[in-house]
């Protein structure tokens, strides 16, 4: 079981880092921002019941669905303004037959 495309994108642009970066090619600085994006990205989802999208198949344990989908930033919203740099527009791109989606502007 991987993060999923929805955290991933989430935990990425949280900490400023493209999807297509080396892992081996950050230094500390974009380590520890990604190591604390992580942390925070994970605990609000779990906070907020995790994602439930249009689809509605994710409910949780207790049969509620999850509200963390009201705060992406960058996920499924490809072609909007990002809410973080409100210039550029969220690009959508497939990786491995998956989309990522990401803020060209905010994300290096």
């Amino acid at each position: 079981a991987g993060i999923g495309n929805i955290y991933a994108d989430e935990i990425l642009h949280r900490a400023k880092l493209r999807h297509d970066r080396l892992p081996t090619r950050l230094d500390a600085v974009a380590r520890r921002r990604l190591l604390e994006s992580i942390h925070h990205v994970l605990n609000d989802a779990v906070e907020k019941g995790g994602s439930t999208l249009d689809d509605t198949q994710y409910v949780g344990v207790d049969g509620d669905e999850g509200w963390f989908q009201t705060q992406h930033r960058v996920y499924d919203r490809a072609g909007e303004k990002c809410i973080t740099c409100r210039r550029a527009r969220i690009v959508r791109r497939i990786v491995a037959g998956r989309s990522t989606c990401f803020c060209p502007r905010c994300q290096h």
